[in-house]
């Protein structure tokens, strides 16, 4: 809002500055990023409010200078006097838009089997490839005959995104690998160490008990059904059991943790106040620089980007984009914090590790921090997270041969 109505950069000097800043504040005057340079006070305000502070600035007996305008209002009042600039920044307005009325490039999602090339040349054919113009491609007609070009495909979509047609393929021999249901002899494992809580078994035989403890790749559920009931051994010369996929629902207690140290003292960035800003052009996935070629003249800095996108009219995404980077300079301070807000930062650590390796659809049933070290400067904390979620797995071939091999040798 400031940068559309324009706003001031202030040198404050003399006089008492304390006293400018508290008598602007109880007039309800806005400033922001106050600095201290050279002996100086440098602020932000509106170009509204600068009025408002030539009394203050009496009775606080400072002395205000402008030092920049920035905003809208002055870029503009700038481009006027540029004639040729303005002219230059309209016609490239104009082609971007020109530009925004073509497919530039294609993209083709859901592929397996076949080549993309050929699919990309069975496109071009039917009138869409990039360089075309968007009001000549029927993405509905382009649609419907793809299937019928490529028989290999069950069916395809085509939509505009922009300057980008996005064309989803469903290929039939993926369709038909889908429908069939997988019925490979396997077992159930455990995915992790826990405690089971619930089995449901939809097919094969059970493999372990509700409140016992299993571990990692652990069999759950028994990829066989034995006729002559579980557990039984089949009579001399009686049919062997009958390989099945299993399938089922194992629910199990699993406790997470995980251990974080941090200092007392520590190391902070702090922000001088001082900016370099670089400002580009994003067209086609280059970039133009409009200002700030060089590098920023500070040996240490944070970067903000901030990115800025024309609306979009209609249907139609111009393929342009404003990027400005803001260089704040930063100077390393050391600090030195509470126990409690060391252990404060080190549960908060601990917790977000812990949630990385949380599965989605898992309930969180407690949680417990420990203060393992508090000494030497540094506080260590363990947090302990229990869960109840579903830990059973498929096993893979291989390995539910190898474990029904090692079933084999301990029941012989």
């Amino acid at each position: 809002l400031f940068y559309i109505l324009g706003y001031l950069e202030l040198r404050v000097s003399g006089g008492s500055p304390e006293r400018f800043l508290n008598l602007a504040v109880s007039r309800g005057i806005y400033f922001w990023n106050v600095r201290q340079r050279e002996g100086a006070l440098h602020l932000h305000v509106g170009v509204r409010a600068f009025r408002a502070l030539r009394p203050v600035a009496r009775r606080a007996r400072c002395r205000v200078r402008i030092v920049r305008r920035r905003g809208l209002p002055f870029l503009l009042r700038r481009a006027r006097r540029r004639r040729v600039l303005l002219a230059g920044a309209a016609v490239v307005a104009a082609l971007l838009y020109a530009a925004s009325s073509f497919v530039w490039a294609v993209e083709v999602r859901g592929l397996r089997a076949l080549e993309e090339q050929e699919l990309l040349q069975a496109l071009a054919e039917l009138g869409l490839r990039p360089g075309v113009w968007k009001g000549a491609v029927d993405a509905r007609r382009v649609a419907n005959a793809l299937p019928v070009k490529l028989p290999g495909l069950a069916w395809a979509s085509v939509r505009l995104e922009g300057t980008k047609a996005v064309v989803e393929v469903v290929e039939r021999t993926v369709l038909m690998e889908e429908e069939r249901p997988d019925t490979t002899p396997g077992d159930v494992v455990a995915a992790k160490d826990g405690l089971i809580v619930r089995l449901l078994v939809l097919a094969g035989e059970p493999a372990v008990r509700e409140g016992e403890l299993v571990r990692r790749g652990q069999v759950l559920i028994r990829g066989a059904i034995n006729p002559w009931g579980e557990g039984e051994a089949p009579p001399q010369g009686g049919p062997a059991p009958l390989p099945v996929r299993a399938r089922g629902i194992v629910r199990a207690r699993v406790w997470y943790d995980t251990y974080v140290e941090v200092p007392l003292t520590q190391q902070v960035a702090i922000r001088t106040g001082a900016v370099y800003v670089r400002r580009f052009i994003g067209l086609a996935g280059r970039r133009v620089v409009l200002s700030g070629r060089g590098q920023p003249p500070f040996p240490d800095y944070q970067v903000e980007e901030v990115r800025l996108r024309p609306p979009r009219w209609r249907n139609a995404a111009f393929p342009v984009e404003f990027v400005h980077l803001r260089y704040h300079e930063v100077r390393r301070s050391t600090r030195t914090v509470t126990r409690a807000e060391a252990l404060a930062q080190a549960e908060a650590e601990a917790r977000r590790r812990l949630l990385e390796q949380i599965p989605e659809g898992a309930r969180l049933l407690r949680e417990s921090a420990q203060v393992v070290r508090d000494e030497g400067g540094l506080v260590g904390l363990r947090l302990v997270v229990e869960t109840e979620e579903d830990i059973g797995r498929r096993a893979s071939p291989e390995g539910g041969r190898e474990g029904r091999r090692q079933r084999d040798v301990g029941r012989r």
